[in-house]
């Protein structure tokens, strides 16, 4: 080998010996990072807390294909649910921040869906009578039978409700009437006051735990 092609050869190998600096180090990673493109992950992950069971004692279970999920004012909605093995479909309610759901509500339209559900007592007030007046004006019905009367003292209509009904009782001699109601101005005055309610009670299917089907 001649001289000088010795000499280059040890120059190079001398390069590649040495050590690299910490300036170096650092710019061989930044270029890696941004060479190397992260990939987002975009199926839904199911929300935080949710495990999947079995339904207790207290609830009933379906299977079917969510066909309407109606926003009655977050976080409740009301649901439709078909069953297209018997031909018909339900009616039920949720309230998204208290029932076991695997996935984000507009996630389940139009899918098949495993319902756990209870069958809950509601009191539905229809008219509100305080002074001789009907709070609700011109929505009272003009006809009360076939409704039930209470009579009593009106309790925690404080102040008007927001988007959600407001909790009331109604305190008689006959004991306690609770229910759920969009208080107004007017029901307002009358709190802490006697009135007497014209209602009826129905039963409404409250969802507990929402399964989208992995099918």
């Amino acid at each position: 080998m001649k001289p000088f092609t010795l000499l280059v050869s040890c120059l190079l190998l001398v390069v590649a010996c040495t050590p690299k600096t910490s300036e170096q180090k650092v710019e061989e990673v930044a270029q890696q990072e941004v060479e190397e493109p992260t990939t987002l992950e975009e199926t839904p992950e199911a929300p935080t807390g949710f495990v999947v069971r079995d339904p207790n004692d207290d609830e009933l279970n379906e299977f079917g294909v969510i066909t309407e999920m109606q926003d009655a004012g977050y976080p409740l909605y009301n649901v439709t649910i078909s069953f297209p093995e018997r031909g018909s479909s339900s009616n039920f309610s949720l309230n998204a921040e208290q029932a076991a759901l695997s996935h984000e509500a507009s996630a389940y339209l139009e899918q098949y869906a495993t319902i756990y559900y209870e069958s809950e007592e509601s009191t539905e007030v229809l008219d509100i009578i305080f002074n001789g007046q009907f709070l609700l004006g011109e929505y009272a019905p003009e006809d009360h039978e076939g409704l039930e009367s209470f009579t009593g003292i009106i309790r925690g209509a404080t102040r008007t409700s927001g988007d959600l009904p407001s909790s009331l009782k109604i305190e008689g001699e006959e004991g306690t009437l609770e229910f759920e109601y969009f208080v107004d101005n007017e029901t307002v005055t009358a709190n802490d006051q006697q009135v007497t309610v014209y209602y009826y009670t129905r039963y409404v299917d409250v969802i507990t735990y929402l399964e989208l089907s992995a099918d």
